[in-house]
């Protein structure tokens, strides 16, 4: 068993990025891409200056990172795309995307069973889920509450399944349903792989080089041949002794004996983070690339394997996936920071192909409280949106590269907007034409809700979840200068949802992965309440509280309502005890009450559209958006029979109370 730390340690920036490739610790519906090069600020940000002002700009969606590309085995031209956006296919070669049934996952590894290509795994955001149909529906079949680092299948047996996370190797044999630790754990694992010829000789990137064994799992050998972290392995199809390993940042490795002794071949200035062979000559090989330094990267060919190499294009691009058509070879398929790119002459020149490759998502909407025909609408990574006739229209307020998971309008003065991100709250005191950020003490982290106090519009709450590193905490911070600066207030677990008591702002709920907290003296002081409260079992045997909205009831204080992973519960007695209401096993995402009639709410679910309950939740019926994962609901407290919905496919809205929706053109 190896649990000893290995040489070679992560700076920053590493962290940011690498651990478990890409990113560490999310919630199982925040759907996030949360890297730092999406939230690099916009080049006209002043640097070093924890405030930062910046004007309204009007942009159409960008395309977004593709950081994984794979290809049906049977139909070169049905490929899969897997994004920040969630899980994007193309049936005829890249000319026309379309979101599957998998959208708005943060999505780090793709794995398509070799002998049934309609299955497969899609890891992300600490939650491994699988589709039978090419992606049309999905299962979660494992949390593992921590970022699928890597994922590999067993090319001769598809139902065996390994995955990396919590620093840990897992092994399924039985296409997910179970999982059990291997004797790979307590160590940084960056890349996966198993020897499609011999499934019992598996390889694991980590720091310095590579673990290496020959029995399946039960026991490893451990294999130092650079100063950096492994971050990819192929092994060639035709001669599986011939390995190639690519690095963070020390270029490209090739062991010609199964990964005994390893030698450099250059790129040494680059992160090699995706290696393809032709399937026709093992000779030529692609290696995608990204320069950390300097955030360009580009495709490199070598015909001679891997002696010499060349630039073959996309040099302004980093590079995160490639793939090769196994018919033709010399199309090749790149996933990048914009998008996908496609060449059709090995390398020789290349088209962009991102047709229908943009994300829909509406996380976030805010009516304005004193004038319900404005409307804001918060994107993934497309910026916030706004309304100034009801939805009819909409304009982009700038923020185009941000993700705006919640909107919160002060209520005496609608002009003061706050917006939750990443890294940041961004505020605007003119209606959204101009913004400020602030980022002193949310460095590192996702702003997933924001509440004022009812008292001081100066003192606001924003609960967090951890998007760098192991090293930054989770947890509630607090505000009393109206945003400029951010403190921890003894929560530090991940936070999930919260809301003030608005008749007695002293009284705080806050959800977390612990449970449900109460603090009645402004956050001093904190008593953790969940009688009666579903947990969850994780993979790794932690039991946790997977709770993604909180609502006080708006006329009586006393009932409180959560949405869970198994259905909406309740509490009568300000949250001492719970009890399941009537909707029951299935996945509640955001909740609704109405401001006039409390006994009426809105269920927003995970992929079941949106529920009405009209008696406090003891019963509940369908109302419309049946195939959408719905994110938010609000509704209009002027005419509460008007409805928004933000879901995967866009916003919509209702005039009479659900019975019908009319989807709304944001973008």
């Amino acid at each position: 068993m190896i649990k000893a730390k290995l040489e070679g340690g992560c700076q920053m920036i590493r962290k940011i990025f690498v651990s478990k490739i890409l990113c560490k610790n999310s919630f199982f519906a925040v759907a996030l891409s949360l890297m730092l090069l999406i939230t690099t600020p916009i080049s006209f940000f002043r640097e070093n200056n924890p405030v930062r002002e910046f004007a309204y700009a009007k942009e159409r969606p960008k395309p977004p990172i593709v950081r994984v590309l794979r290809m049906d085995s049977r139909n070169s031209s049905i490929i899969y795309a897997g994004t920040g956006y969630g899980l994007f296919k193309s049936l005829d070669g890249g000319k026309t995307w379309n979101v599957t049934g998998i959208p708005n996952i943060d999505i780090k590894e793709l794995e398509i069973d070799s002998k049934n290509p309609s299955t497969i795994y899609i890891g992300g955001e600490g939650t491994l889920y699988k589709t039978t149909d090419g992606g049309k529906t999905k299962k979660v079949i494992a949390y593992f509450y921590d970022w699928i680092g890597a994922l590999a299948l067993d090319y001769k047996d598809p139902s065996k399944v390994y995955l990396v996370a919590n620093n840990r190797l897992y092994k399924s044999t039985d296409g997910g349903r179970k999982w059990k630790i291997t004797n790979l754990q307590g160590i940084h694992i960056f890349a996966f792989e198993v020897n499609p010829i011999n499934p019992y000789v598996l390889y694991a990137g980590v720091d310095s080089g590579i673990c290496k064994s020959i029995d399946g799992g039960r026991s490893w050998e451990y294999i130092k041949f650079t100063s950096d972290q492994v971050v990819n392995i192929t092994i060639c199809s035709q001669k599986p002794s011939i390995i190639y390993a690519g690095t963070f940042h020390d270029g490209l490795y090739k062991s010609s004996d199964g990964g005994k002794t390893w030698k450099s071949l250059g790129l040494s200035n680059f992160g090699v983070f995706s290696i393809v062979i032709d399937p026709k000559n093992p000779d030529i090989i692609y290696a995608g690339t990204w320069d950390i330094d300097n955030l360009k990267g580009g495709v490199y060919k070598s015909t001679d394997g891997g002696r010499t190499w060349r630039a073959v294009g996309l040099t302004e691009r980093r590079i995160y996936s490639l793939i090769l058509d196994f018919k033709y070879p010399s199309i090749i398929y790149a996933g990048t920071d914009r998008g996908v790119y496609k060449s059709k002459n090995g390398g020789k020149t290349w088209e962009q192909i991102n047709n229908g490759l943009f994300s829909r998502s509406i996380e976030s909407i805010a009516i304005d409280p004193k004038n319900s025909s404005i409307v804001y609408a918060g994107t993934m990574y497309n910026g916030i949106y706004k309304s100034i006739d009801g939805g009819k229209t909409f304009y982009n307020t700038g923020l185009t590269q941000n993700r705006i998971k919640d909107i919160l309008i002060n209520p005496q003065n609608s002009n003061e907007v706050y917006l939750a991100s990443e890294n940041s709250i961004y505020k605007t005191t003119d209606g959204g034409k101009t913004w400020q950020t602030f980022e002193n003490g949310l460095t590192g982290k996702l702003v997933v809700e924001m509440v004022m106090s009812s008292s001081n519009s100066n003192v606001l709450y924003g609960g967090c979840i951890d998007i760098m590193t192991e090293d930054i905490e989770d947890g509630l911070y607090k505000t009393i200068d109206g945003g400029k600066t951010w403190n921890k207030c003894y929560i530090t677990s991940k936070v999930f949802a919260i809301d003030i008591v608005p008749t007695k702002p002293s009284i705080i709920y806050v959800a977390t992965e612990e449970g449900v907290y109460v603090s009645i003296n402004e956050g001093k002081t904190w008593q953790l309440n969940n009688r009666g409260l579903p947990s969850y079992k994780l993979s790794n045997n932690l039991l946790v509280y997977l709770i993604s909205d909180l609502q006080i009831d708006p006329l009586d204080f006393q009932k409180i309502y959560i949405a869970t992973h198994a259905g909406v519960y309740k509490s009568t007695d300000g949250g001492k005890t719970w009890k399941p209401t009537g909707l029951t096993n299935m996945r509640a995402m955001v909740l609704a009450i109405n401001p006039k009639n409390s006994s009426v709410i809105y269920v927003g679910t995970f992929g079941n559209g949106i529920l009405k309950s009209l008696d406090g939740g003891k019963t509940w019926i369908k109302c419309g958006l049946t195939d959408c994962e719905v994110y938010d609901i609000v509704i209009d407290p002027h005419n509460p029979a008007t409805v928004y919905a933000g879901t995967h496919k866009g916003l919509f809205k209702s005039t009479d109370g659900g019975k019908s929706w009319k989807e709304l053109n944001v973008f």
